[in-house]
């Protein structure tokens, strides 16, 4: 979990260095690498897939603690709930429109 919300932090952050780079070397990076870096959708995707994936990291690593009881886990996941319901993402608005 983690490791991609790590990564996908770490790519959102340095997508204008990417950008950059591929503008710099225009010459020498391979075309469908510098069309992928290029493409907003996949770091509009990206955007979209850490809004998710953040919180939920965030609540499975507190479940996975020790001290945590079943009364605590009950509490996350209800916050993670309403946290997901409230965001702007449509992703997660259809699963508490019902």
């Amino acid at each position: 979990r983690w490791s991609m919300c790590d990564s996908l932090e770490s790519y959102i952050k340095n997508w204008s260095t990417f950008m950059q780079v591929c503008e710099d070397n225009r010459d020498d990076i391979d075309t469908n690498i510098r069309s992928k870096v290029m493409n907003m959708a996949i770091k509009r995707n990206a955007e979209d897939m850490l809004l998710i994936l953040k919180p939920l990291s965030v609540a499975l690593d507190k479940m996975q603690k020790d001290n945590c009881s079943l009364s605590n886990v009950v509490n996350i996941w209800k916050n993670l709930k309403e946290t997901l319901k409230d965001s702007n993402n449509n992703c997660c608005k259809i699963f508490f429109t019902k």
